[in-house]
């Protein structure tokens, strides 16, 4: 049951609310509603709205703990910077904040979250956790897991040696982390991990100091055993050190074991690859059942080593993500095809190719795995001229030659998920010979997000239907808000205190570098209009979501993004009961589907594919990134 219904359903009577408050609490979520505002997070509310009961007694249940921020235009830096003064729990004078002592003012900044952050803990039960999550400048996501998505450098005395996480609940057994490691005070205060000895899910995104490098070389080394799935992002690869030894292990004689016997699941950005490998490599895989590869330099000649055994590798899912300009070093995809036609049995194939000569080649692989794949997700870029005389270019999406010239390539009685890059028109025009046998059920329009950064599609599409407050009904659906959060349970309504923007030059390109500018109303329309033929009765049958835009990295790009769901006539009371859109009224875009959000879990329902991951799927930038990069 989600837990608005729950924690209705708990103010019917003393005893069912007894019964569910170890439900309602099991996990909790701490966030700040503006990223420019880092240290203004919702627990003095929490613990305020609190006050006539016993907050103690509440946490005590916690299991899952998060702590969120938006991460949107600011990238690096988030600490300090983006903060705002707070008197209270300051030691220190106000007059010391703004000053050129940017040490004191940072220290004042973490103190501030420290303080917050010890609230929660004083009502803790001791080693329960079992997730911490830090999604947002300072994140802690609870004793399951932790997860700790805070996207900032993190206060002492959390994950540091002495720290309340490392010395009260060393029994998690996940730690998921956002950090911002361009701030040049971090680092120092991740050196506890390696205190956990029972690890089994790993992650960690935004590393850049050689100090945080240090502390995930000995918290893999301390949980090898039992690491189940690890996932490792570096913000620039001239940052990552080799960790090749850690992850694959080192030969020793004949003796070929794996350092990490346990490992199911391998998620790997920017993490460099050594020029010479091992040929016994793929011996030491045998074990992985998901595999993603992001920007890695040397990760051709991974593959290239990994291809050479046909027996050893069970894949489900492969995700991989190249610009060949940037770490391909000008090669072709034989690797990439080579490794790919080595073994079979894939479910799930997510590519996002730039720069490659050859990139319809590819259609062969996917050919090779038609009878077993579930998902496909495809993204091309490439250099294509932007002046009439070709003197300069800009790396822009194309359309794949091989979505019309190849139809057959695509099994519709087996893809349950399909995500292209192109324009509706081109992908109905591949989709429509297909689509009786069709049982696709998520299909995802893509395009990079910061190409249309200044833009707010789901407002254009909105309004290209003429529907009254267009606007005030985007802001109702979270659109604009920090209203609806992935999973939240935040107890505050604050709002957000800026609206970002940027600038840039929306188009799409077709495979022969042709370019077409499409303006905000023709691509509204034009998605509209293959939306009604998608959902209606010459449509594809089985299409329960149609997603248009950029989904990675959560709601980065919110403005960049629309999402939109089938109607059940004969079970509209229960959808209608199961949507929480912040207002009580619907967007009237058509009879045949409605306007859906992320993080409604309706939205995912009866599904046989992960619906929000594979919308994620090779995301076109990295969420934090570097000022020297």
């Amino acid at each position: 049951m989600p837990p608005d219904d729950l924690r209705s359903l708990s103010q019917v009577c003393s005893t069912i609310n007894a019964a569910l408050v170890p439900l309602i609490y099991r996990t909790v979520t701490f966030r700040a509603a503006s990223e420019w505002a880092l240290n203004v997070l919702d627990i003095d509310s929490f613990f305020w709205n609190h006050a006539h009961s016993q907050p103690l007694c509440y946490l005590h249940h916690t299991r899952h703990l998060n702590i969120q921020a938006p991460i949107y235009i600011a990238r690096f830096n988030r600490c300090v910077h983006h903060s705002i003064f707070r008197t209270s729990g300051l030691r220190e004078a106000s007059s010391t904040l703004g000053t050129s002592d940017d040490a004191k003012a940072h220290r004042h900044f973490l103190d501030d979250i420290s303080e917050q952050m010890h609230l929660i803990f004083a009502c803790l039960k001791e080693n329960s956790l079992r997730s911490f999550q830090w999604v947002y400048l300072l994140g802690i996501a609870i004793l399951l897991a932790f997860l700790m998505l805070t996207r900032t450098c993190v206060p002492p005395g959390i994950l540091d040696e002495n720290g309340y996480i490392c010395r009260h609940h060393k029994g998690l057994r996940k730690l998921s982390l956002i950090t911002d490691g361009s701030c040049s005070q971090a680092g120092d205060a991740l050196d506890g991990l390696s205190e956990f000895s029972s690890l089994e899910v790993l992650e960690w995104e935004g590393i850049q100091q050689p100090a945080e490098a240090d502390s995930l070389r000995r918290c893999i080394r301390q949980n090898a055993a039992h690491l189940t799935n690890l996932s490792i992002g570096f913000v620039s690869f001239t940052d990552a050190p080799d960790l090749f030894d850690e992850i694959f292990g080192q030969q020793s004689g004949m003796c070929h074991s794996s350092a990490l016997p346990s490992l199911s699941s391998l998620a790997l950005c920017k993490v460099p690859f050594p020029q010479t490998l091992p040929p016994s490599l793929a011996l030491r895989c045998g074990s992985l059942r998901g595999l993603v590869l992001r920007d890695c330099p040397n990760q051709l000649r991974f593959l290239s080593s990994l291809s050479r055994s046909q027996d050893t590798l069970q894949l489900k899912l492969f995700e991989f993500a190249c610009d060949n300009l940037l770490n391909g070093f000008g090669e072709d995809l034989t690797p990439v095809l080579t490794f790919l036609a080595s073994f079979k049995g894939l479910r799930h194939l997510y590519l996002k190719l730039s720069n490659f000569e050859e990139a319809s080649r590819v259609e062969s692989v996917i050919r090779h795995h038609q009878s077993t794949l579930e998902s496909l997700s495809y993204h091309e870029r490439r250099l294509v001229p932007i002046d009439d005389e070709g003197l300069f270019e800009e790396e822009r999406d194309v359309s794949p030659r091989w979505i019309c010239d190849q139809r057959d390539i695509l099994n519709p009685s087996c893809l349950s998920a399909l995500g292209l890059c192109s324009s509706p028109p081109v992908v109905r025009l591949c989709l429509e010979p297909l689509a009786r046998h069709s049982i696709i059920e998520i299909l995802h329009i893509r395009f990079t997000g910061a190409e249309r950064f200044h833009r707010d599609i789901p407002l254009e599409i909105i309004s290209r239907l003429g529907t009254k407050q267009s606007r005030d009904i985007c802001q109702d659906y979270g659109i604009e808000s920090a209203a609806q959060r992935p999973f939240s349970n935040s107890w505050s309504d604050l709002t957000s205190i800026v609206n970002d923007g940027s600038t840039s030059r929306p188009t799409w390109e077709t495979s022969d570098g042709a370019d077409k500018t499409l303006s905000a109303s023709s691509e509204a329309e034009e998605f509209l209009s293959f939306a009604e033929w998608a959902f209606g009765p010459t449509g594809l049958p089985k299409l329960q979501v149609l997603a248009f835009g950029d989904f990675s990295h959560k709601d980065q790009f919110q403005k960049q993004q629309f999402l939109t769901r089938r109607r059940f006539y004969e079970k509209e009371r229960r959808y209608n009961e199961y949507q929480r859109p912040a207002c009580g009224r619907e967007p009237n875009l058509s009879p045949s589907f409605y306007a859906a959000s992320p993080a409604d879990i309706s939205t995912w329902e009866d599904l046989r594919v992960d619906g929000a991951r594979f919308l994620s799927a090779c995301p076109a930038i990295g969420l934090i990134e570097s000022p020297y990069a």
